[in-house]
């Protein structure tokens, strides 16, 4: 055996390992789930932009990876669901809330929801005081 494919099998024998991990983590993140930041403050108090969030891709279907090509249908999104899409236009991630499915009436007239001719109560969230120096920090640090 020569000196250089001696040197290749050792090179192999110590990276085997993690080119596995790798492979592994490559077909996880393309099948299974993922992560992702939140691009904007749309879903706060619940998400605040900059936070990462794993994505379940099995959530509502089995799809081939890389096509919309679906193999098995899981469920669909409910209502109260965040689910993560890109923008039809702009191609951006988003992150939202389901608010209705199929067959619902939506409106949304002078910032009160309702679904189905019922009002969706948004109580607002208690703050600690922790919570509100919390707060007051980012509000400067955004302002």
């Amino acid at each position: 055996m020569t000196t250089e494919a001696s040197e290749s099998k050792t090179f192999w024998e110590e990276w085997r390992g993690f080119f596995l991990f790798i492979a592994i983590m490559f077909a996880f993140r393309i099948a299974i789930a993922d992560w992702n930041h939140v691009p904007s403050g749309s879903m706060r108090p619940t998400l605040i932009e900059g936070d990462r969030i794993w994505v379940n891709k099995l959530a509502y279907d089995v799809k081939i990876p890389w096509t919309e090509i679906v193999l098995k249908k899981v469920s669909d999104p409910q209502r109260g669901d965040i689910i993560v899409f890109f923008h039809p236009d702009k191609g951006t991630r988003l992150v939202k809330r389901v608010v209705g499915v199929p067959g619902d009436r939506i409106s949304y007239v002078n910032h009160v929801l309702t679904v189905n001719g019922e009002k969706v109560v948004n109580e607002p969230l208690a703050y600690s005081d922790v919570d509100k120096s919390v707060a007051l920090e980012e509000a400067r640090r955004y302002s």
